[in-house]
This record gives C-alpha cells, sequence and structure tokens, in this order.
C-alpha cells in the first residue's frame, strides 16, 4: 500500500515536470511581464478587448528556431511515453493507476497525431515554417510570415482547429518575423 503510494506520487510528480517542461517549450519566448520575443507577433483567435497591437519587433525568424523547437517538443513527448508506458506496464503498480498511465498515453499519441497533421495543413495553406504545440482544450501555434493579416489568423486558427478538434477561439498564434505591411505591428485578430 506504502509503495502504491509512492509509485502513484513518483508517477503525478514525473507528470507535472513533463508538463511543466511543454508549458517551458510553449512560452520560452514569454518574457517578464508578457509579450512575444524578438521577431514574434502574439495573435489570437480571439476577438481583441482593445484595439492596442501587440508587442513586436523587426528581427526575422530564423528556420533554426522551429526545428530547435520541434526537436525540443518532441523529445519532452518522447520521454513522458518512455514513462508512462514503463507505469503502464509495470505489475507492481495498481490496474487503477495502470489503466489511468494507458489513457495518458492514448492520449499524449492523439496529440503528436493531430500536431503533425496541423503542421502539414499550414504548410500546405503557405506557411512552411509552423509549430503547433497542443494541451487539452486548446493549442499554440508558431508560425513565420514576413506579414501577417487576419485573413492569415483565420485560415491558422482553423486549419490547427480542424486537425485538432478544437475551437478556433482556442488556439493562440504566434507569429515571427510579422509586420502590416505599413512598419506597425499586425494586431491581434478576432
Amino acid at each position: 500500500m506504502v509503495l502504491e503510494r509512492r509509485r502513484l506520487l513518483g508517477f503525478a510528480v514525473l507528470v507535472a515536470l513533463v508538463a511543466a517542461g511543454v508549458v517551458f517549450v510553449a512560452r520560452n519566448w514569454a518574457v517578464q511581464g508578457g509579450g512575444a520575443p524578438a521577431g514574434a507577433t502574439l495573435v489570437s483567435a480571439r476577438p481583441a478587448a482593445s484595439s492596442a497591437p501587440p508587442r513586436t519587433s523587426s528581427a526575422g525568424a530564423p528556420a533554426g528556431y522551429f526545428a530547435a523547437a520541434r526537436l525540443q517538443r518532441d523529445q519532452a513527448e518522447s520521454r513522458e511515453l518512455a514513462d508512462l508506458r514503463a507505469l503502464a506496464g509495470d505489475p507492481a503498480t495498481s490496474a487503477a493507476v495502470r489503466a489511468q498511465a494507458q489513457e495518458q498515453i492514448l492520449q499524449l499519441e492523439q496529440f503528436q497525431q493531430e500536431e503533425a497533421q496541423a503542421e502539414l495543413v499550414l504548410q500546405a495553406k503557405g506557411f512552411p515554417q509552423a509549430l503547433v504545440l497542443l494541451r487539452p482544450g486548446g493549442a499554440t501555434a508558431v508560425v513565420a510570415a514576413p506579414s501577417f493579416d487576419p485573413a492569415s489568423a483565420a485560415l491558422v486558427a482553423q486549419a490547427v482547429a480542424a486537425a485538432a478538434d478544437l475551437d478556433p477561439a482556442d488556439v493562440q498564434i504566434v507569429v515571427r518575423g510579422a509586420s502590416s505591411g505599413s512598419g506597425a505591428p499586425s494586431a491581434a485578430v478576432g
């Protein structure tokens, strides 16, 4: 009984650490007080509360960012899957914990398929550099675009929402290297 509680506690700590790692990957560009990283514009699929534009900079979006972020995401997911599979296959673990681990494995594998599908759709729709990070009830899409307008935001939100069975309003969009064409940053899009 004590061993089973320790395993359950250890599993809970592991899941929390992996979740924190995924959140770190998704938010590694956040700065103190919020805002977008250099070369990025944060665009929301939700209606904007004000007409104030999000923070941005004029720096470009290097392809290396997308490769590194995708690698980091995939490695974190692979470690989490390995840990969950070990837990699900451990006969010393209770049936309830094994079942919960198996459910989490299925959800993570589903997220991986949906992320890959959304990224392929975004690439087919003209965003060759795209990264999608799914979480329960929402997603973050990071795309590289020299310019980004409300139609582009709607296209990205719809593509990710369709691939992940989400509402487009639940898709947060981060644009790297965007401007509105006039030198001003693009605004949040509803």
